[in-house]
C-alpha cells in the first residue's frame, strides 16, 4: 500500500497541552510513563512549517525536507522542534525511505512533552514504516496500542487505522484476527473508501478469489439417512458444540455431511481437531468457499 495522503497535525490558536494526562510512550518498544498535563503558551506556529506541510502535500518532499533541516539548524530550542521533526519523518516516508521516516518518528515519541495529538500522528506514522518495511507484528501491536489507548484523537484517521490494524495481523499470519479488524473497519466507517475496502479483504463476508479454502469445518461423518445426520446433530449440540450443521451433498449419490465448528485458517481447524479427539470424536478437515456477498 502506498502512501495515498499527508496525515498533518491541526493546531488550533496557539495554545497546547503538552501533553495530556495519560499513558505516553518512549520510542524503546513497550515502554510506558506517566505524564501530567501541562498547559504551555507557544509563539505562533512558524511560517516554515506551514510552507513545508504544504510542499509535502504537493509532492515536493525533498523541498520540504532541505527546508525543515535548515530551520532546525537555525532554532534548535523552539517548541516546535517535535512537529519539525514529524514533518521530517512524513517527507522522508513520502520518498519511500521508511527507515529514515521512523527515525524522525521516533525523535517524536522520544520527547517527555509533547502534544498529544502530534504523538498520536507520530505513533501512526512509526506503525505506517514497520509495515512498509515488512515488520508486520511489530506493525499490528502498534497500530493495535494506537486503537486501544488514542481513540479519542481526531487527528488520526481511525478508519484506515483499523483497516491497516486488519492487514498487518493478515501478514503476520493471524486470518481469523484480521477478519475481526476488518469487519471493525466496515462496522464504524462501511461508506468510506476505508470500509469498502476492507469488505473486499475480508474473507468472511467474500468469497475466494482463487479458488483457495476461505474456511475450514471437522467433518464428523457422511450419512444416507438424513434423520440420523440430524438426530446426530442434535446430540453434538446438547454437548456443547458450536456450529453444528448438516448440509445435504448432491452428487451421484446424494448424501449428508455432519460438520461441527467453522474456522478461517487451517491452523484454527488443526487445534480444534486435537482438541475433539481428546474428547473422543473422530473428525477430519473440511475446507469450504464462501458465496461472494454484494
Amino acid at each position: 500500500m502506498r502512501p495515498t495522503r499527508f496525515h498533518s497535525l491541526l493546531l488550533v490558536g496557539s495554545f497546547l497541552l503538552v501533553p495530556m494526562m495519560g499513558m505516553t510512550v518512549s520510542c524503546a518498544e513497550g515502554q510506558e510513563t506517566k505524564a501530567e498535563a501541562v498547559d504551555v503558551q507557544l509563539p505562533a506556529r512558524p511560517d516554515a512549517l506551514m510552507q513545508a506541510e504544504t510542499k509535502i502535500r504537493a509532492g515536493q518532499a525533498r523541498e520540504a525536507e532541505t527546508e525543515l533541516r535548515g530551520w532546525l539548524a537555525a532554532q534548535p530550542d523552539s517548541p516546535y522542534v517535535p512537529e519539525a521533526h514529524y514533518l521530517l519523518g512524513q517527507a522522508r516516508f513520502v520518498q519511500e525511505d521508511y527507515a529514515g521516516a521512523k527515525f524522525f518518528h521516533d525523535k517524536v515519541l522520544d520527547q517527555k512533552k509533547v502534544d498529544r495529538n502530534l504523538k498520536a500522528l507520530a505513533l501512526f506514522g512509526r506503525a505506517e514504516c514497520n509495515y512498509h518495511m515488512s515488520s508486520y507484528h511489530k506493525a499490528s501491536r502498534q497500530y493495535h496500542w494506537l486503537e486501544t489507548f488514542y481513540r479519542d484523537v481526531r487527528a488520526v484517521p481511525h478508519d484506515e487505522l483499523l483497516f491497516k490494524l486488519g492487514m498487518a495481523t493478515r501478514k503476520a499470519g493471524f486470518e481469523e484476527t484480521a477478519n475481526y479488524w476488518f469487519n471493525k473497519t466496515v462496522e464504524l466507517y462501511a461508506t468510506s473508501p476505508w470500509g469498502q475496502r476492507a469488505r473486499e479483504m475480508n474473507t468472511k463476508l467474500n468469497g475466494s478469489k482463487d479458488g483457495n479454502p476461505t474456511w475450514y469445518a471437522l467433518e464428523v461423518g457422511k450419512y444416507d439417512d438424513e434423520a440420523k445426520a440430524l438426530a446426530d446433530a442434535e446430540a453434538l449440540r446438547k454437548k456443547g458444540y458450536a456450529d453444528v450443521k448438516v448440509e445435504e451433498v448432491k452428487s451421484v449419490n446424494n448424501y449428508y455431511r455432519l460438520t461441527v465448528g467453522r474456522f478461517f485458517n487451517r491452523n484454527e481447524a488443526l487445534r480444534a481437531q486435537e482438541d475433539a479427539d481428546m474428547a473422543g470424536l473422530d473428525t477430519s478437515i473440511h475446507p469450504g468457499l464462501l458465496s461472494t456477498s454484494r
